[in-house]
């Protein structure tokens, strides 16, 4: 069976696609847990880059995606 996922909205569950279980099917819930796959250095490290490259964006310090992508298929 299809695995669903659910959010909580307002206390209840919210599932996020339509199903086609018959009404008053009982299903199981089970949380899932938050995996961070970095340690707290490369989590920091992280942040930082995304921090310099919003703030790069945000001062007009950044590349057009188009011809960026049109210069790295350009390469031999």
């Amino acid at each position: 069976m299809k695995a669903l996922k659910a959010r909580v909205r307002g206390g209840r569950f919210v599932v996020d696609e339509p199903t086609e279980l018959p009404e008053g099917t009982e299903v199981e819930l089970t949380l899932v847990e938050p995996q961070d796959e970095h340690d707290a250095e490369e989590r920091a490290r992280l942040d930082a880059a995304l921090d310099a490259g919003i703030a790069a964006a945000r001062s007009g310090d950044h590349a057009d995606a188009d011809e960026f992508i049109k210069g790295l298929l350009a390469r031999p």
